[in-house]
């Protein structure tokens, strides 16, 4: 009889450990889901009441949905403001984070140095929720996006001069200021705008928002391989820079709130 290869155990051991590592993950994916979910237990969450309707019309009272949304947003020029922002922030943010991998290649970095980059956005992230968890942000909630998108600004920019190394306390910077820009951004929406009409304008900011994703990455790669792919860095960066000023110099921006 033949003796058995000595890679298949290592493979059935691979394929054993693989499997608990996998389940681990999950279970850690399942367990922050929860974690996500337990205080809506603790919430009254108003639910408007459901009206039956044939498909012909349903269809008809979803185009005169979002009729009335796009009129509502058209009313409310800071609102149009903040959407136009979001979306050209969408535009060229997503290429630049797109093209990481690139961009570390350019800069002779490594997977390692990758894999760190891409690992400490994620803590920066928690430590900048914790830390607007804490602090609370300024009682002008529009300042405090202003804030974290100027310090986004700041670290987009300056990844297009540093090395893989510097690039690591760039996207540290940028973990920490996402939750400073994005946090506030929520609740004013939710302040401002009616409950009856919140799903409508949250859809709109959504879809247009987020329907600027993928015009990005379809101009990532041309755009990078002739002007190259720091220029997405300098790009995003200024924008964001000039976002963050024009927040806290339009005084119908500050007053947001007050005009909801």
């Amino acid at each position: 009889m033949e003796p058995e290869s000595p890679s298949r155990p290592v493979r059935a051991f691979w394929i054993l450990w693989s499997g608990q590592a996998v389940s681990g993950v999950l279970a850690v994916d399942v367990a922050t889901a929860l974690l996500a979910i337990a205080p809506l237990l603790f919430l009254d969450v108003p639910s408007p009441a459901s009206v039956s309707r044939s498909a012909a019309g349903a269809l008809a009272s979803l185009f005169a949905e979002v009729k009335s949304g796009v009129r509502y947003l058209a009313d409310r020029r800071e609102h149009l403001y903040l959407l136009a922002l979001a979306c050209a922030l969408n535009l060229l943010l997503v290429p630049a984070f797109a093209l990481l991998p690139l961009w570390v290649k350019e800069r002779g970095g490594t997977i390692g140095q990758l894999g760190w980059i891409q690992s400490v956005f994620g803590i920066g992230t928690i430590a900048g929720g914790l830390a607007l968890g804490v602090w609370g942000g300024f009682s002008q909630k529009i300042r405090t996006t202003a804030l974290g998108i100027v310090l986004l600004g700041a670290a987009v920019l300056s990844m297009s001069a540093l090395g893989p190394l510097g690039g690591i306390v760039a996207m540290a910077v940028v973990g920490v200021a996402v939750p400073f820009a994005n946090g506030p951004i929520q609740a004013i929406l939710q302040v401002t705008i009616p409950p009856e009409m919140q799903g409508r304008i949250f859809s709109l900011y959504g879809s247009l928002a987020g329907a600027m994703t993928p015009l990005g990455l379809l101009l990532a790669a041309p755009v990078a391989e002739v002007a190259g792919v720091a220029i997405w860095y300098v790009a995003g960066g200024a924008l964001c820079l000039a976002v963050g000023a024009v927040m806290l110099a339009r005084p119908d921006l500050l007053d947001i709130e007050r005009a909801g």
